[in-house]
């Protein structure tokens, strides 16, 4: 059985930007067959197992100082080693380093994914997974919500980043040897938030990777 890990932020924990909880508050979460990594399972077939690693307010090194846990480099090699052996990782990380309070700009962002990809590359030598093919995704562009506000601490600017990173991502994954695969080819913002797929782009994500 192939096993395929995938690292991502809340579009790949599966946000569902229209089941938020009126009263509570909480956050709702699409199910394992609406989210792309769902549909990629069930595309693949019983040959393979997706790992899902996806943690919403996930960056790719920046630590957010109101939580804890957040820095996508610093918890990989416990992801890595839980899902270990693996023959695919799928980093989708980049778009909450884009929020107004990081205030870095893409080239910063491109170099920590760099780091985060040298980590994983070093972390697979010798190891169980040494083989493993690694596929490095520009994440999703944000975009003004349907009420006419960015939500979550974006702004025009992190959308104006993630098009510089497009193409910043795309030299670093062919300096790096690994493969590119951009988000916003197939997926884009549910007008309820401006930052989370809607259903739709998680199926035509899913039906793409890996």
């Amino acid at each position: 059985m192939k096993r395929i890990l995938c690292y991502g932020d809340s579009n790949t924990w599966g946000h569902n930007p229209t089941g938020i909880d009126p009263v509570t508050g909480a956050i709702g979460r699409y199910s394992e067959g609406v989210r792309w990594t769902g549909v990629m399972q069930r595309e693949l077939g019983e040959e393979y197992f997706v790992c899902e690693e996806g943690l919403c307010g996930r960056t790719t090194v920046f630590e957010d100082p109101t939580h804890y846990g957040w820095n996508g480099y610093m918890h990989f090699e416990v992801a890595l080693r839980t899902c270990d052996p693996v023959d695919c990782v799928i980093f989708m990380l980049g778009t909450n380093d884009t929020k107004e309070s990081f205030y870095v700009s893409p080239s910063a962002i491109t170099g920590g994914m760099e780091r985060l990809l040298k980590n994983c590359q070093n972390l697979l030598r010798g190891s169980l997974s040494e083989k493993a093919k690694i596929i490095l995704a520009c994440p999703l562009k944000p975009v003004m919500a349907g009420d006419g506000t960015y939500w979550y601490d974006f702004n025009e600017e992190s959308g104006r980043k993630i098009e510089a990173m497009r193409e910043t991502y795309r030299a670093l994954a062919e300096r790096s040897g690994v493969a590119y695969f951009d988000v916003n080819d197939f997926g884009v913002a549910d007008p309820a938030d401006g930052i989370h797929f809607d259903a739709e782009s998680h199926r035509k994500v899913g039906l793409a990777l890996p």
